[in-house]
C-alpha cells in the first residue's frame, strides 16, 4: 500500500486496530510511526493493549489472537500517543461512532464528513448530504483477506478513490501457522481467501 501511494499521498491518517489479529503489531506500530506524516487514531485492538482487562467483554476469537499478541509487544507508550479523533478541513477522522460497528447498511446519523475504521469494511455514503467513508482495512479485509483495502482523499479537489490491491497475504498465512496460532485464529484467515 505504501509503495502504491508513495508519488500521491502527502499525509496518512491511520484509523486504528493496528496491532492484535496478527505477529506483526510490534512491526506495523514501527512502520507507521515512520511515516513523515502520519496521524494515528486509537482503535478498540488498541485500548485492550493499554488495558487488558476490556479484552474480558470480547469475543472467544479476539481473546485468542490477543493472548498471542500481547506478550511480545514493546510500543504501549506510543499507543498513548494515539488521538481519539483528528479533524482537517470540514473532516473528523475516529475509529467509530458511538462505539458501533458500522457497515455499509448500517442506519446512522451524521452531521459532518466522516471517515470510520472498526468494521474493517470499505465503502462511501452519502448521509444528510455529508460523507461517511471507512477505506477499509490494510491488513484485516473482513471480505477477502488477499487485498489491502484503503482509500486517498484530496482536500484540494473535494475527491475521492478507494483501492483495493492484492498483497503476499500467504507469507501472513504462513507465519500464523508457524507460530502455533489457534485452529480458530487459523480458520477465521483462511475463511477469507
Amino acid at each position: 500500500m505504501l509503495a502504491d501511494v508513495k508519488d500521491e499521498v502527502d499525509h496518512y491518517i491511520c484509523l486504528g486496530d493496528i496491532v492484535n489479529y496478527g505477529p506483526n503489531s510490534n512491526e506495523c506500530i514501527e512502520l507507521i510511526s515512520s511515516l513523515k506524516s502520519v496521524d494515528m487514531i486509537l482503535g478498540n485492538h488498541e485500548q485492550y493493549f493499554l488495558s487488558p482487562v476490556r479484552i474480558q467483554s470480547e469475543i472467544t476469537l479476539v481473546k485468542e489472537f490477543f493472548c498471542f499478541c500481547i506478550n511480545d509487544f514493546k510500543h504501549f507508550e506510543t499507543l498513548k500517543l494515539f488521538k481519539k479523533t483528528v479533524e482537517i478541513n470540514d473532516w473528523t477522522f475516529k475509529h467509530t461512532i458511538n462505539n458501533l460497528k458500522i457497515y455499509k447498511n448500517t442506519e446512522i446519523n451524521i452531521t459532518k464528513n466522516t471517515s470510520i475504521g472498526h468494521s474493517h469494511q470499505q465503502y462511501l455514503r452519502r448521509i444528510n448530504s455529508k460523507f461517511l467513508l471507512n477505506p477499509g482495512s490494510v491488513g484485516q479485509n473482513r471480505g477477502n483477506i488477499k487485498f489491502a483495502n484503503y482509500a486517498i482523499l484530496n482536500f484540494d479537489h473535494g475527491s475521492f478513490k478507494l483501492k483495493s490491491i492484492e498483497y503476499e497475504y500467504q507469507k501472513f498465512l504462513k507465519q500464523i501457522v508457524s507460530l502455533n496460532y489457534s485452529n480458530n485464529c487459523k480458520r477465521y484467515y483462511t475463511s477469507k481467501i
